[in-house]
């Protein structure tokens, strides 16, 4: 016969097994469930596919809100080939460059909007049409470096820059963009301009000149990535912005391989000045084989070209 003491004890140790039973159950589930978690492949985020860059056709312009004098402008630089996708000109309010057309393939979009941008006309400002205003007897103005001062100076409705040829075919596009979670200074980008000889002019952007001859039009053009894509010199010390583009419109004042062997060293040293990466039409890194595939377009384009011109006889 048991005693009460008896009984306690066998009470106590059947306590002990079920909470150890349950113990033993709790590591055994936690234990299963992380080796279930190992073995579980995990998607990565999706992503945009890979794309070879090409030189492709420009894109839609928005003109939503924009300055006659841009509008007509950016018109002009996309009129034959938004001509040639049967496209009109799309209204956006889009903050970024890239669009999606129904082959889907991504384009740059140029966003601008310049509505109380033009500043108060100067009587000495230089006129449409004219050369780049007389500088100094310096042989390189695209490469001298300009104190803020007188980048603020020029008139918003200078024409250094301002291109000479009416007829687009294509546009070749590079972005610089900050790294995740930062902004690009418009303090630090006026520096960086400065340095890779840069000029600040027509439309209120940068633009990379042949040197001697500014009157050529553009090699290359910078604006902001987002809108409303000037840079207005007045306020550059509250600009921040994600990134810039570089463009070229091409036929330029300079075969198109030569033009982008400008562009590019231009593109990788404000990268550097500003912390930033370069980065490809469809915001993709710019790799060797990237490079040597727009290169063999730019180069078949310059052939296109030789073709089309008509030799004079002796």
């Amino acid at each position: 016969m048991w005693t009460q003491n008896t009984v306690e004890a066998w009470i106590l140790r059947l306590i002990i097994v079920v909470v150890g039973l349950g113990v033993l159950g709790l590591i055994y589930w936690h234990g299963s469930r992380q080796f279930g978690q190992q073995g579980r492949r995990v998607s990565a985020p999706k992503s945009r596919d890979r794309q070879e860059p090409d030189l492709g056709h420009a894109s839609s312009v928005g003109l939503d809100g924009m300055d006659p004098d841009l509008q007509a402008e950016l018109t002009r630089l996309s009129r034959e080939i938004s001509d040639h996708r049967g496209q009109s000109f799309a209204e956006s309010d889009s903050d970024h460059f890239t669009d999606t057309t129904m082959s889907g393939r991504r384009e740059p979009k140029f966003e601008f909007d310049l509505s109380g941008f033009a500043a108060e006309p100067d009587a000495e400002s230089a006129e449409p049409g004219l050369a780049a205003p007389e500088s100094s007897a310096t042989p390189n103005p695209a490469s001298r470096a300009r104190p803020e001062s007188e980048i603020i100076s020029l008139p918003a409705e200078s024409s250094v820059g301002a291109r000479r040829e009416e007829r687009i075919d294509r546009i070749v596009t590079l972005f610089i963009c900050a790294n995740d979670g930062e902004m690009l200074r418009g303090s630090d980008i006026v520096v960086a301009a400065e340095k890779t000889g840069l000029v600040f002019g027509h439309l209120g952007i940068f633009h990379s000149l042949i040197p001697g001859k500014p009157e050529s039009g553009p090699i290359f053009s910078m604006a902001s990535m987002v809108k409303p894509g000037h840079f207005d010199m007045r306020r550059i010390q509250e600009l921040r912005t994600p990134g810039l583009t570089l463009f070229m419109a091409l036929p330029g004042p300079m075969r198109a391989l030569d033009a982008w062997d400008s562009m590019f060293p231009i593109a990788n040293r404000l990268g550097e000045l500003l912390g930033a990466q370069v980065l490809d039409e469809h915001r993709n890194a710019l790799g060797r084989q990237r490079i040597q595939h727009l290169r063999d377009e730019l180069r078949a384009y310059d052939r296109e070209q030789d073709k089309n011109v008509i030799k004079r006889p002796w």
